[in-house]
């Protein structure tokens, strides 16, 4: 298993900043990426064309340009995700991708923290956990126990627990801990 800074290429190193997303691949692999990011300008610093030349990484859909440039551009699935979307579309390119990388048997964590909203001030640091259940493999178990540490900050912390994702059967898990694990996985005892 390895853990990747998807935004650089190399091994993550854990920083003060909040994680933006998690995707974990079917072999286990951990590719993260923290906040840290922000600001920066996506065709200088990322190399991405298609970007203006002071277009800087504020959205999710950017950090997925990122993500998808490097590690999945060769992938037919995702060629259409592949340019500058407008900010208006940063929502259902984000979803659209998600989705597509959910029926390929990845597992994604996304923030979706408002700072300096109401709602922030209130319940503090949230995300959301995406997992195509009937397809986690045993390594991706052992990467859900890892990313718990990456996560520790989030008061909240949902999980779509999909079923059946082609017929968008899904239960939400309501976590106030980061004990993803356990949510996903806990075997209740039998009472005698």
């Amino acid at each position: 298993m390895q853990t990747i800074d998807f935004m650089t290429g190399k091994k993550f190193i854990k920083d003060e900043e909040d994680i933006k997303f998690i995707i974990i691949s079917p072999k286990g692999d951990i590719y993260l990426a923290s906040k840290k990011y922000d600001e920066y300008l996506m065709k200088k610093d990322f190399k991405l064309d298609y970007y203006n030349d002071n277009d800087k990484c504020n959205h999710h859909k950017d950090y997925i340009q990122v993500l998808l440039n490097r590690f999945f551009k060769d992938n037919p699935n995702y060629k259409k995700y592949l340019k500058n979307f407008s900010s208006d579309e940063n929502l259902i390119v984000t979803t659209n991708v998600i989705h597509q990388l959910l029926n390929d048997g990845y597992i994604i964590f996304s923030n979706l923290t408002t700072y300096g909203s109401m709602y922030y001030l209130l319940h503090g640091k949230n995300g959301r956990l995406f997992v195509n259940y009937p397809t986690i493999t045993k390594e991706q178990e052992e990467s859900l126990k890892e990313i718990e540490n990456y996560l520790e900050k989030f008061e909240e912390i949902t999980i779509e627990k999909y079923s059946n994702h082609e017929k968008n059967i899904c239960n939400l898990l309501y976590l106030e801990n980061n004990k993803i694990y356990n949510a996903l996985f806990e075997k209740k005892s039998k009472t005698k």
